[in-house]
């Protein structure tokens, strides 16, 4: 997020060089996050109805999570698989085979990848 709380930047770095089916899956990535804090009833609701052992205390919506960063990598893999063609990326094609492997092992990447931020679960 840049200045504004509700613009996405592109780094100018992947401005050159990564396909724009990257840069749109990118965008769908934190667009995600975005509509948790613009809808966090609808993620609160579908995330207690998927796990049924948690309360509205274990949840850090608004706020950032490993599940929230494993829904935001979900719809970027989504719409990469959508709209990629021939094209090939190497930090998309990486997460789409971490993607494949399922959500375990998506999370327990993600876990790892983001060590120093120690996000909660959910």
């Amino acid at each position: 997020m840049g200045d504004s709380a509700n613009t996405i930047y592109v780094n100018q770095a992947l401005q050159s060089g990564t396909p724009d089916e990257a840069i749109a899956s990118l965008i769908a990535h934190e667009a995600t996050h975005a509509d948790y804090e613009y809808n966090p009833q609808e993620w609160i609701d579908s995330t207690l109805a998927l796990h049924p052992e948690l309360t509205l205390a274990d949840l850090h919506i608004p706020g950032n999570s490993i599940d929230q960063e494993y829904h935001a990598f979900e719809n970027m893999i989504l719409v990469w698989d959508e709209v990629k063609g021939d094209k090939t990326d190497t930090n998309m094609d990486n997460w789409a085979s971490a993607y494949a492997q399922g959500e375990d092992f998506m999370k327990n990447t993600i876990r790892f990848v983001y060590t120093g931020q120690m996000l909660p679960e959910y």
